[in-house]
C-alpha cells in the first residue's frame, strides 16, 4: 500500500510539475505573440498580405484559371462543394497573412527591401506551392501534373507578390514612425 501511495505522489508531483511547465511555455508563446501583435508595422502587413491573397486568389482561381482547373481535374469525382464556404476561406486567408507577415519579420531582421521580401515570399510559395502540392498529388486525385504545375508556379508569383507587399508596408510604416 505505501508503494501505491508513493507512486501517486510521484505521479501528482510530475503531472503539475508538467502543468506548471505547460502554463510556462503558453506564458511566453502569449507574451511574445502580444508584443508581435502590438507592432504597427505587423498589424498593417498583416491587412495588406490578406488582402493580396484574398483578392489575387479569387481572381486567378475564379476568374482567370477557373476553366484551366476545371478541364484539368484528376479522376476524384464529388470532392468540390458546390457553394464554397467563405468563412473558412476567409480564416485560412487570415491564418497565411499573420504566419508570412511574422515569419518575414523574424526573417528580415529589419532589412525591409522589396527584393528582400519578394524572396521571403517566393521561397514559402516553393513550400506551399510545390511542396505540398506534390504531397496532394502522390496522395490524391484531385488534379493532374499540368494543374500542379500551373498551381506551383501561381503560389510562387503570389507569394513572392505578397512579400514584396510585407516588407513594403513595414518599411513604410517604420520610416513614418520614426
Amino acid at each position: 500500500m505505501k508503494l501505491i501511495g508513493s507512486c501517486f505522489n510521484s505521479f501528482k508531483t510530475i503531472t503539475l510539475l508538467s502543468i506548471c511547465e505547460i502554463f510556462t511555455i503558453f506564458d511566453s508563446f502569449r507574451t511574445n505573440y502580444n508584443q508581435a501583435m502590438k507592432s504597427l508595422p505587423n498589424l498593417v502587413a498583416i491587412v495588406a498580405s490578406f488582402l493580396i491573397i484574398f483578392f489575387l486568389n479569387y481572381v486567378f482561381y475564379g476568374v482567370v484559371a477557373a476553366e484551366f482547373f476545371e478541364n484539368h481535374a484528376g479522376s476524384a469525382t464529388g470532392v468540390q462543394k458546390e457553394e464554397v464556404d467563405m468563412i473558412f476561406i476567409f480564416l485560412g486567408t487570415v491564418v497565411q497573412a499573420i504566419a508570412l507577415t511574422l515569419l518575414y519579420a523574424g526573417w528580415a531582421n529589419g532589412n525591409h527591401d522589396l527584393s528582400n521580401g519578394a524572396r521571403f515570399g517566393a521561397l514559402a510559395g516553393l513550400f506551399a506551392g510545390f511542396g505540398m502540392t506534390m504531397i496532394m498529388y502522390g496522395t490524391s486525385n484531385l488534379y493532374d501534373m499540368t494543374a500542379l504545375l500551373v498551381d506551383g508556379i501561381w503560389y510562387v508569383f503570389l507569394y513572392g507578390v505578397c512579400g514584396a507587399v510585407i516588407a513594403l508596408s513595414m518599411k513604410k510604416v517604420n520610416a513614418r514612425s520614426t
